[in-house]
């Protein structure tokens, strides 16, 4: 394995709950490792029900709020981890995007439908950003999409795309692997 692994988290929690053990071995074993999380940014012109509610079951009413806790909380998994090199990418997370004045992904059943619906000019912006984070000479860890989550699937599309096929690795997604109906043996080839 090369010196170098940058490990891609959709989401704040996505690093720290699916392979927070890898990251301290790769760490305890002295590797470089970089943690990058995509959907880091919460918008709130057009905030469907589903994040509406989402957001009010984890305490937070207004979108800042909820943005500040979520950011806090990956500064503090990422600390006891002992990650050092950890970048928020500022785009905004599929249950909080919108276009055309209404939300991509309008409930909870759209966002995990395994159907990507976001427009392809921002696919597009979503891909050059990860293409300029890659490093040649890293091993790439991205999740491997169990759950059907639309930003799971992004990233591990893109990244496939993206990575030599030798430096790519995949996690299984937490919480969505202890679910048998997440699965789906296709992703796993």
């Amino acid at each position: 394995m090369r010196r170098k692994v940058q490990v891609f988290s959709p989401h704040f929690d996505d690093a720290s709950l699916s392979c927070g053990e890898h990251i301290l071995s790769w760490l305890a074993a002295g590797f470089d490792v970089e943690v990058y999380t995509i959907f880091s940014q919460f918008e709130s012109e057009y905030l469907s029900q589903d994040s509406q509610d989402f957001m009010r079951r984890s305490g937070s009413t207004a979108v800042q709020t909820f943005q500040h806790e979520r950011s806090q909380e990956d500064s503090g998994s990422m600390k006891l981890l002992g990650v050092k090199n950890y970048y928020w990418l500022g785009l905004t997370d599929g249950g909080f995007r919108s276009d055309r004045h209404k939300p991509v992904y309008s409930s909870h059943k759209e966002l995990f439908s395994g159907i990507i619906a976001d427009p392809p000019a921002w696919q597009a912006k979503l891909h050059k950003e990860l293409q300029s984070v890659v490093h040649k000479d890293a091993e790439v860890v991205f999740p491997l999409g169990v759950g059907h989550h639309a930003d799971h699937l992004l990233v591990r599309n893109m990244l496939r795309e993206i990575v030599p096929e030798a430096q790519q690795h995949c996690y299984v997604d937490v919480p969505y692997a202890f679910v048998a109906s997440s699965w789906d043996l296709s992703q796993i080839s």
